[in-house]
């Protein structure tokens, strides 16, 4: 059923893009699949990292240490918690880990329709140890900086044709 939406709708998109009069692709990906269809298509990459939001020698370090130290691998996801943003796959994703052995802990940042799900999941999987719900923050003061001390790697489960605004 699902498979058979994303048809139709990818069909008419296709369609919409052949007829723009130009195309602002959202990513290397996007740009690749559909810069066939429109030659006036122009790959956009969302950059609001500049190097002041970077990580210093000293956090790749201490980043480094840890990793070493054997202590749990720290996953760390933002964004909307919508189906079409993949976020109802955080849940089936640390409870494979878990079950496979692999120490991982994952911190979720957003909010969305599908939170009060991943809430329950949490619950129900008795994940509550591994992963935490972290609400939204400002993405330069807090998120960037979190993920700078706090994060070994960025999981995106990302539905669409790109990861959006999740390059760096």
């Amino acid at each position: 059923k699902s498979l058979l939406w994303q048809g139709w709708h990818e069909r008419r998109r296709r369609r919409a893009f052949r007829l723009a009069t130009g195309l602002q692709a959202n990513g290397y990906p996007a740009a690749a699949h559909y810069r066939p269809l429109n030659p006036e298509t122009l790959l956009f990459l969302d950059n609001r990292i500049d190097r002041a939001l970077l990580a210093t020698a000293d956090e790749m370090e201490a980043r480094g240490r840890h990793l070493l130290s054997g202590a749990p691998l720290r996953l760390i996801h933002s964004g909307r918690l919508e189906p079409m943003k993949g976020s109802q796959d955080l849940i089936p994703i640390a409870r494979r880990l878990r079950d496979r052995g692999v120490d991982v802990t994952l911190e979720i940042f957003g909010q969305g329709s599908l939170e009060a799900q991943i809430r329950q999941g949490i619950a129900d999987h008795g994940l509550q140890d591994r992963v935490r719900l972290m609400g939204t923050v400002d993405f330069a003061t807090e998120l960037v900086p979190y993920a700078r001390q706090h994060g070994d790697i960025f999981l995106s489960c990302h539905r669409q044709s790109d990861p959006s605004c999740s390059y760096l």
